[in-house]
């Protein structure tokens, strides 16, 4: 699943801030709350976008770290630091797998974030559970996962996927609503302070109710979706894909695909 993320990533990396993404990361560094002298650690940092809003707000006296396993994403990370005079700390590291992260502290810091990377991981229970030790006591995690009418093209391939035997780099479907988030993190060891349904973020689309095999097509031009794109399987995915898109379609005659996000604040008791 890492190798599979980096590769993701990496391709995504010279338009990623050229998106909702920007948007997403000043709301984060504003519901933290950030206090100067601060320790914060963020998780799936990409290119930078919490990371330096973060470090602007806990100041010369606090510690930021980024960590991220897209080499090309953390270059971008680093020279907007380097060109702002932010002085990062930077690790290159999968985040589901911390416990062997030389340069981390237990207990050592008082914000976590990890913005659009929970649906990426195998085991995202386990992945906070070992996060929260980071954590010091009343120290805080924030964390999001789409919606489950957010990305529709994206949720209906993830279902097909698992028809065809096909697996995707997300794993969005443990998504049902809000609730969905509130227990997992509750099950991993934390306080839910808050868990809400963000605002939207201006990506709204609307698909007629016959693009469905255009849709696919799109959809599986992505480097993320190689594997489907190639494989011997496509013509039945796309007949599955379609027959799931049709069923999607509402009583305006599309199919409507918003840019919401699950948010959930948990605290270390």
């Amino acid at each position: 699943q890492a190798l599979s993320a980096q590769k993701m990533y990496n391709a995504r990396s010279s338009s990623y801030d050229d998106s909702h993404h920007p948007a997403i990361a000043a709301d984060f560094v504003a519901w933290a709350r950030l206090q100067p002298g601060q320790h914060v650690l963020d998780l799936a940092c990409g290119t930078g976008l919490i990371t330096l809003l973060a470090k602007k707000a806990v100041g010369h006296s606090g510690i930021v770290t980024g960590i991220d396993i897209s080499d090309s994403m953390m270059a971008m990370a680093k020279e907007k630091a380097e060109r702002e005079g932010l002085d990062i700390n930077w690790l290159f590291y999968d985040i589901a797998d911390l416990e062997t992260c030389e340069g981390l502290r237990e207990g050592g810091y008082d914000l976590i974030t990890c913005c659009s990377a929970l649906v990426l991981l195998d085991d995202p229970v386990s992945a906070v559970r070992k996060w929260m030790k980071l954590l010091k006591p009343g120290g805080k995690l924030i964390t999001d996962v789409p919606t489950e009418d957010c990305h529709i093209p994206g949720l209906i391939i993830e279902e097909v996927g698992k028809e065809v035997g096909i697996e995707v780099p997300w794993k969005r479907l443990w998504v049902r609503n809000k609730d969905s988030l509130k227990q997992l993190m509750e099950e991993a060891g934390l306080e839910v302070e808050r868990c809400w349904r963000s605002e939207e973020y201006g990506l709204k689309k609307e698909y007629a109710a016959d693009s469905g095999e255009a849709v696919f097509n799109k959809t599986v031009e992505s480097p993320m979706l190689e594997r489907m794109r190639m494989s011997e399987s496509r013509e039945r995915a796309k007949e599955i894909f379609m027959e799931k898109f049709a069923k999607r379609v509402g009583a305006t005659g599309v199919v409507t695909d918003d840019t919401h996000l699950y948010v959930a604040i948990g605290r270390r008791a």
